[in-house]
């Protein structure tokens, strides 16, 4: 019998209850040899050991600008280390104490200015004793990420390498540390657009904004047994009752895997069974189904443990949470339906129900710690910023971000749109690159760490043609069209991609920017950028690119590719980009009528607000770069988060149309409802101005397309500017959404 809500709630109390009585605490850390530490939180929730001993200390620091260490063997010295740097933030970071506090805004210039060192540095760390043993385990030693290449010593000795600056890697600390405390030193290269520009990046140098060189993530030891779980892949099955769990083995191929879910502390799946050949898939049936959603971003707690043939268990912590993503044909609208093939579109399917995404772009950079978060709770904020302005999806730009940042999105109930690293924005990438193994390999270690988290809607691989270019560049770039050899290459990735997750969209190419097309080669999203500050020049882009959405189309698409059913969505829109800054409210006035000319679109199913927050020279964000507030342009009573809804009011005139003082005029609506698959009813009321008099009328508005209707009303007695001001209702009266239309009256 599956436990009803409120018997997990009791149990949860009951539980709560014990642990204040005679029961005994959770047992603490093992072993801490540092009492102070920065960013103390565990930093993979997905795949936590009790065993977890925090390293982010001040560690002894050397540049090595003429690469020497390794021919005179600094790893083994005392006398080359000539600053203290405190982990785990870049060297750049004013956080790492080795630069002072950034004067903000940046311009490109400047930025690279600022922190003018790439090439090699070095890191060591002394623990002031032992690890202590435990018969059976060793001591891993853990690195979140390092940008970019790292070798790791220990006591002298060569323990690992390792090469990407996005992926955790780790060395066994125990195989070669003796009885006394063992010396940590790890060599770092950072050359980034110094080299061949083969090497994957985000925006930390080229052109754009301060470099992160180093260790950037957590670095931490946790005990391990001779066979402990490498990592597992959790694949849900809501509508079979069920998850699929593919646990990876290390250190050997044969364990005995058991499995135990829990949600709200209460047991609703136990499995266990043995793993051959290194790995193996264990479904888990589950008592209780609740699917996860942004108005219900339900967790399960998930228990791993693997145990070798020595007996010794390894017990990892994790979680997961059901959802399903696809894309299809929006209903009454596919080849099947009947309708011509100009009226066939398709839309993201999350949960079986189709979905209009409200994202906004988020870099996830800070003043301080650059690429590194100050802490959980500023990246806890940033995204609970996206939610309150009424976003609900975030598009993690360009970066393979700390996982506690996609576990945030998780619990609050934020889809994340992945945007993979790509090649410098100058790259030339002709056949044979090197840069094309490096991009392989990072994706495939992306996929890899973060596929379990549900709140990842889509992988997107490439940017606006970065490092898709054979020649030529940035000034002058080549466009994909005009290379076979990077159109197939994308199509391999594409492929690769969609094997490693066949539960998700894959885009090849956020398609706009530096090479002024939209250029898809082979991709489950169709998507566009355009900034515009001209309504009547946006609406007529969106007008001509909507004709050219439909099955069969090779309207953005190159290399022989065509549209099939892949959802149309823009994923970056605001009325100026970012050079310069902005004018006082007026970037932030036009989001309002931007909007509500995405949301007139049939066909489109989503959109990406660019950006949340102001990076460096980039100040075009909702928030200022150190977060500080910027005028958002509330008027007549709405605000920017009013337009945040499922179910929205359209206006179909432009803004700034005239209307003659005192007459009675017809303004044309429309609702976009797509917070149901039903039909629904809801009522438009419609004002000039937050307190002006109001007419009304009752819409049932079809799902998943505007739905027109003509409102009349007399227009101000008084000449000059107005808002129209539009509010949703639902069947209870409350208000659903708000929406705004300057007008003129003559």
């Amino acid at each position: 019998m599956r436990p009803t809500a409120g018997v997990r709630t009791l149990a949860v109390l009951l539980a709560v209850a014990g642990a204040c009585g005679d029961d005994p605490a959770p047992p603490p850390p093992p072993w801490v040899p540092f009492a102070e530490v920065a960013r103390p939180e565990h930093p993979r929730p997905d795949l936590r050991r009790d065993t977890f001993v925090n390293l982010n200390t001040v560690w002894d620091f050397a540049y090595d600008p003429e690469d020497v260490g390794i021919t005179e063997g600094w790893a083994g010295r005392d006398d080359v280390w000539t600053d203290r740097i405190q982990v785990p933030y870049a060297w750049e970071a004013p956080l790492s104490g080795l630069v002072p506090p950034h004067d903000a805004p940046y311009f490109a210039g400047e930025a690279l200015a600022a922190t003018t060192y790439r090439g090699v540095a070095w890191y060591r760390l002394a623990l002031p004793e032992a690890p202590p043993v435990a018969a059976g385990y060793d001591w891993h030693l853990v690195f979140g990420a390092v940008d970019y290449t790292a070798r790791v010593y220990v006591d002298g000795q060569l323990a690992g390498e390792h090469e990407g600056g996005y992926a955790p890697f780790s060395v066994n600390l125990s195989a070669l540390a003796g009885d006394a405390p063992p010396r940590i030193v790890v060599r770092v290269e950072d050359l980034t657009e110094l080299a061949d520009r083969a090497q994957p990046v985000g925006k930390q140098g080229g052109v754009w904004y301060t470099r992160t060189s180093g260790l950037w993530q957590t670095v931490y030891l946790e005990r391990r047994p001779a066979v402990y779980l490498e990592s597992y892949r959790v694949v849900p099955e809501p509508d079979a009752g069920r998850i699929v769990v593919r646990a990876v083995l290390a250190g050997g191929e044969r364990a005995e895997v058991a499995l135990v879910a829990r949600l709200d502390g209460v047991e609703v799946g136990r499995t266990s069974g043995t793993v051959t050949g290194g790995d193996g898939e264990l479904p888990l049936p589950l008592d209780e189904v609740e699917r996860w959603d942004t108005d219900h971003p339900t967790l399960y707690s998930l228990d791993l443990t693997v145990t070798g043939a020595d007996g010794a268990p390894d017990v990892v912590h994790g979680y997961f949470g059901l959802t399903t993503v696809a894309t299809g044909w929006l209903p009454g609208h596919g080849p099947d339906d009947g309708v011509a093939v100009a009226d066939q579109y398709a839309a993201l399917y999350v949960n079986g129900r189709p979905r209009y995404l409200r994202c906004v772009l988020d870099q996830s950079y800070y003043p301080d710690g650059v690429y590194t978060a100050p802490s959980v709770d500023r990246m806890r904020a940033d995204l609970e910023l996206a939610r309150d302005l009424g976003f609900n999806c975030v598009r993690l730009h360009i970066k393979v971000d700390e996982p506690l940042k996609y576990r945030l999105a998780d619990e609050l109930g934020l889809f994340v749109v992945y945007d993979m690293p790509t090649l410098d924005i100058q790259a030339r990438n002709p056949e044979g690159f090197a840069g094309r193994a490096k991009i392989e390999a990072m994706i495939r270690r992306a996929i890899a760490r973060d596929a379990n988290h549900p709140s990842v809607l889509a992988w997107v691989l490439f940017n606006e043609n970065w490092g898709l270019m054979e020649s030529g560049a940035f000034l002058a770039p080549t466009p994909l069209a005009e290379s076979p050899s990077l159109q197939e290459w994308v199509r391999e990735m594409v492929a690769m991609a969609r094997a490693l997750d066949p539960t998700r969209p894959v885009e090849d190419n956020s398609a706009g920017g530096i090479v002024e097309v939209f250029e898809h080669v082979d991709s489950d999203l169709n998507s566009f950028h355009q900034y515009s500050d001209e309504p009547g020049v946006f609406r007529s882009f969106l007008d001509a690119q909507a004709a050219a959405v439909f099955p069969g189309s090779a309207a953005s698409y190159v290399g022989g590719g065509a549209q099939d059913g892949a959802p149309w969505l823009n994923s970056e829109v605001a009325s100026y980009s970012a050079v310069g800054g902005s004018s006082g409210e007026a970037p932030y006035c036009d989001l309002f009528w931007l909007l509500n000319e995405l949301r007139r679109q049939p066909k489109l199913v989503g959109y990406v607000v660019t950006q949340l927050t102001d990076v460096e020279y980039e100040e075009n964000g909702l928030v200022t770069y150190d977060r500080g507030t910027r005028p958002l342009c509330e008027r007549a009573g709405v605000s920017l988060a009013d337009l945040g809804a499922d179910d929205v009011v359209v206006f179909e005139w432009l803004p700034e149309a005239t209307v003659t003082a005192g007459a009675t005029v017809e303004v044309p609506l429309s609702v976009s409802h797509w917070s149901s698959p039903e039909t629904a009813t809801r009522t438009v009321a419609l004002g000039f101005g937050a307190d002006g008099e109001r007419v009304s009328a009752a819409v049932d508005a079809t799902a998943f397309e505007p739905t027109s209707t003509t409102l009349t009303i007399t227009a101000p007695a008084t000449p000059g500017p107005a808002f129209l001001v539009a509010e949703l209702l639902d069947a209870d009266g409350a208000v659903v959404s708000k929406s705004r239309l300057a007008v003129t009256v003559e």
